[in-house]
């Protein structure tokens, strides 16, 4: 068992409710490349709050970050492919 707190606790939560969209496409480039182009739109809604050392009411935040991505192949051989990827994305914080 774990030892009681011998002072001061939080007593709170934190909580997302997210809702996204997601579009991509892929185009031939000759016969050994394909580019890749995408995206993912969110919305978030972000809540905290702790009854014990605040904040009380609960903080609330909204985002609606867009995050893109891209990559490429490359068809070295008939066996092997080469790919790279890049992709840039958030994270909704709470704070004061």
């Amino acid at each position: 068992p774990f030892p009681e707190p011998t002072g001061a606790y939080s007593s709170g939560f934190y909580s997302f409710d997210t809702h996204a969209l997601y579009a991509q496409d892929e185009i031939a480039v000759g016969e050994r490349l394909r580019l890749l182009v995408g995206a993912r739109q969110e919305w978030t809604t972000g809540t905290a709050e702790d009854s014990f050392f605040g904040p009380t009411p609960a903080l609330s935040r909204d985002s609606s970050p867009l995050s893109p991505r891209a990559g490429i192949t490359f068809k070295a051989t008939p066996d092997i492919s080469l790919y790279g990827s890049w992709a840039r994305s958030q994270r909704v914080e709470v704070d004061a």
